[in-house]
Parts: structure tokens; sequence; C-alpha cells
């Protein structure tokens, strides 16, 4: 289906992934989308979870490469917000384990110690959860770069 109209049914074993794409945007993108620029993705592991479970998701895992953009989508409800928050520190995860370039994370884990590990978090409702109202522009711009309480 396309824009709500039936375009046709393929073999999945048959179909080429042109022929997929053609029949999704009706039209050909190779021109569109060509590489300008060789792939950055390196065999190095950055990020892993394995079995992450907290209150909204379970048994998430993934492996995250040097150079990759990971993207989690689903429907509301789904627990992506949950995964990230959990992987962040911003929420507590119940079970399962996260590896920051094979070093598991133990102990207590919280955004401070997210930071510090160069993760960072853009909250899905940026409006309530992205900036302090109280602060001013200059000064949200800077909070993710200033001393951390207890360096």
């Amino acid at each position: 289906m396309r824009d709500g109209e039936f375009i046709c049914t393929l073999d999945v074993a048959k179909t080429t992934r042109d022929e997929l794409i053609h029949a999704m945007v009706g039209r050909s993108v190779a021109a569109v989308v060509s590489r300008l620029k060789p792939c950055r993705k390196q065999d190095e592991v950055v990020l892993r979870a394995e079995h992450l479970t907290g209150g909204a998701f379970h048994d998430v895992s993934f492996e995250l490469h040097k150079g990759e953009i990971l993207g989690f989508f689903g429907l509301v409800g789904a627990g992506r917000t949950e995964t990230m928050r959990a992987i962040f520190g911003a929420d507590k995860r119940l079970g399962g384990k996260v590896y920051i370039h094979g070093k598991e994370i133990t102990g207590s884990w919280n955004s401070t110690k997210a930071l510090r590990a160069g993760i960072g978090l853009i909250p899905e409702d940026r409006k309530t959860q992205g900036f302090l109202t109280l602060s001013s522009n200059i000064d949200n711009i800077a909070i993710s770069s200033r001393q951390l309480l207890g360096d």
C-alpha cells in the first residue's frame, strides 16, 4: 500500500531491494540517495544492551557500532522512550546489562554518569523535559558542558 491505495503484492524471496523501494515510493530513488562519502560504520561496538527490562519494555538487546546512528521507533506505548531513558539513567532498569566500549555498567547508573560516558538524551517531550524553564537560553545550551556535581 502507498498513500492508502493498494499498489502490488510481491514475493519476498524474488523481490530485489530496488523493486521494493520503487513500490514503496513510486519511483526510483537511486540518484537521490546515493552515498557521497563511504560509510563511517566501524567494527568497534561502542554501546551494547543485553536483555534490558523495565516497567514498559522487556528483553531489549542491540549493538551500536562506532559511526552508526541508531534509531528506535514504534507505536505509542511500545517502550522506546522508556528504554532510552533507562540507558541514559533517567529511569531505573529492572534487568539486563549495558556495556559502553565493552565495559559493563555496574552499580547505580544515573544521568551524570551517562554524560561522563558520552551518552546524552534529547527527550521526546522537549517542552517539559528538554530545558530548564527558569534559566536563560545560554544557560540551557551550556548545561551539559558545565562541571558535573562530584567532579
